[in-house]
């Protein structure tokens, strides 16, 4: 009785066995497939298509760290190219996978400096300060885009919160004296302009506010 026992238990686990090998065939080699698919497209620079073969992907293995990997590729591709629906749509997709500071951070640097759509800017820079409160860097630019649609005094209270906590960011000091010359505090903007120059030489190219 125990031996029939045994012999049934066995042939179960071998059924169980059998079910899972088959399902691994049936389903690995399609999400491998439609990964490399993926990969293909990318490298051809067609970076619309790839994502949206990341998007399966996602959908079949939600968080799967090399496809996410794979679509911040794709978005980092795609803002140089310009391309810039599709790399919107790969940082949005990053963000419904695993929100970070940075991923926020992008898309507030795409629609407020190459989209000008400053009320989007804000929306994503702030969420991405809510995720990292100290990140210097989204201070910053929040500082701009404040400046940039008329709230100065908010402007320069970003930029002094962006140089308390990174007392060497240049382009912060820069920022605030270029928002402190429109509240007419011009010879104060001047002085700190010239700081962020002497600290970042690279600022020197960068157009004094009158002549722009």
């Amino acid at each position: 009785m125990v031996h029939k026992r045994t012999v049934v238990a066995c042939l179960m686990l071998l059924l169980l066995i059998a079910g899972g090998v088959a399902w691994w065939r049936n389903s690995s080699p399609d999400f491998f497939a439609v990964m490399s698919t993926g990969e293909s497209l990318a490298r051809d620079e067609k970076y619309a298509e790839a994502l949206k073969q990341y998007a399966m992907c996602l959908e079949m293995k939600p968080r799967d760290v090399d496809v996410l990997n794979n679509v911040q590729y794709v978005a980092e591709q795609a803002t140089e190219k310009k391309d810039f629906d599709t790399a919107i749509d790969a940082y949005q997709t990053l963000i419904a996978q695993t929100p970070t500071a940075a991923f926020y951070d992008a898309l507030g640097k795409i629609y407020g400096k190459e989209l000008g759509d400053l009320p989007k800017a804000q929306a994503y820079l702030e969420n991405g300060l809510a995720i990292d409160p100290a990140n210097s860097a989204i201070i910053a630019k929040l500082g701009i885009v404040y400046a940039m649609t008329g709230n100065v005094d908010k402007s320069i209270e970003l930029f002094d919160r962006a140089i308390a906590i990174d007392p060497t960011d240049a382009g912060a000091y820069f920022n605030k004296g270029r928002a402190l010359r429109q509240t007419g505090r011009i010879a104060e903007g001047d002085q700190l302009m010239a700081k962020a120059r002497q600290m970042d030489p690279n600022l020197e190219t960068a157009p004094d506010p009158e002549r722009e």
